[in-house]
């Protein structure tokens, strides 16, 4: 039996102190790159930036636009096909107006768009083959716009099960389609105008004609965003993404004719025929691009998302969100729960 004097003795033993460690020092590089990282924290514009590239990249929106292009590429002949078909039944005794609003439809595609009018014709024929030509056509141009719709999803980060049915969606997606076609009006109306007023001052027509298609295409992506976004409500969050992709797509579309005219040249002598399926797509993806940057404008101003660390190791709080975010997007039942938890 041990004596309990010992025992107690023993027991009463202070633990050794562990030896102290010095923690690493950190290479120059992450040095470099943690002072880099205090500067874009401390500057509001580099850091509002810097979290809207990050949760681009977060987001896969490069793959998301990819399909926004893919997917209208092929909606766009037949969606063409029922705006020619309801402009060739609706203005027939006005070719004028049917001509003018089929440019500014066009408008959107620089140089490939005479191709695209010249490759689509209007559905002719008794009424009942009318209607279902449209319908069917009208059917098949609605992958784009579910597929904008799902890249919104994404962008907002709606959970699984909050994401709006087939028979939702497709309603939204036509909902969309009508955004288009009073932008395509207002579209109109506006060039008329520039040129009207071009006339009598002359030099200010171009300028005043990049002014209203700016406003245009501001007020296009802003129903856009209303339409098929799920988490905002109010119009004043997507003003800002609204203003930055409208005006960016304004430039774009001023520049389409030099940036499609020289890669057009360019990819006909490489690929002949293929350069027009080429070049459509890629201009699409520079347009899908844009839009869903400006959506990820919206997204880190109504939700506060940064600044965000540039290396990953000291997490700000806007990163947690961000992070906590993700985990929740994958939920697909209302009754399952995830939480989300950071160890220092």
């Amino acid at each position: 039996m041990p004596d309990p004097d010992t025992t107690r003795v023993a027991a009463a033993e202070p633990a050794p102190e562990p030896e102290p460690t010095t923690p690493p020092r950190p290479n120059p590089i992450d040095r470099v790159l943690d002072w880099v990282d205090a500067r874009q924290r401390g500057f509001t514009p580099a850091a509002f930036a810097f979290a809207v590239l990050k949760k681009f990249g977060d987001d896969n929106a490069g793959r998301l636009a990819v399909a926004i292009a893919y997917y209208g590429f092929f909606s766009i002949f037949p969606l063409l096909l029922v705006f020619m078909t309801l402009l060739d039944t609706v203005l027939v005794n006005n070719p004028d107006l049917r001509e003018d609003l089929l440019e500014s439809a066009l408008a959107s595609f620089p140089v490939i768009g005479t191709q695209l009018s010249e490759d689509v014709q209007p559905v002719r024929g008794s009424g009942v083959a009318l209607i279902v030509g449209i319908a069917l056509a009208l059917w098949a141009g609605l992958g784009a716009m579910s597929a904008v719709q799902d890249a919104m999803s994404a962008v907002w980060n709606i959970p699984m099960w909050k994401r709006p049915n087939a028979i939702v969606a497709r309603l939204r997606a036509f909902g969309l389609l009508a955004v288009i076609g009073v932008a395509v009006i207002a579209s109109t109306i506006g060039a008329s105008v520039a040129t009207a007023i071009g006339s009598r001052v002359g030099s200010f027509a171009l300028v005043f004609g990049l002014i209203v298609a700016a406003v245009v295409n501001v007020l296009v992506i802003l129903l856009v965003f209303v339409v098929l976004s799920h988490r905002a409500k109010r119009w004043t969050q997507h003003l800002p993404g609204a203003v930055v992709g409208g005006v960016g797509w304004t430039v774009l579309q001023a520049l389409g004719g030099w940036i499609i005219g020289s890669r057009l040249e360019g990819a006909s002598d490489m690929y002949g025929t293929f350069a027009f399926v080429i070049v459509t797509l890629g201009w699409m993806y520079l347009q899908a691009q844009l839009l869903l940057y400006a959506a990820e404008v919206n997204v880190v101003r109504a939700i506060g998302l940064w600044p965000r660390s540039l290396t990953g190791r000291n997490l700000t709080d806007a990163d947690k969100r961000a992070l906590t975010r993700y985990a929740q997007e994958s939920v697909r039942h209302e009754s399952e729960r995830v939480d989300v938890a950071f160890h220092e």
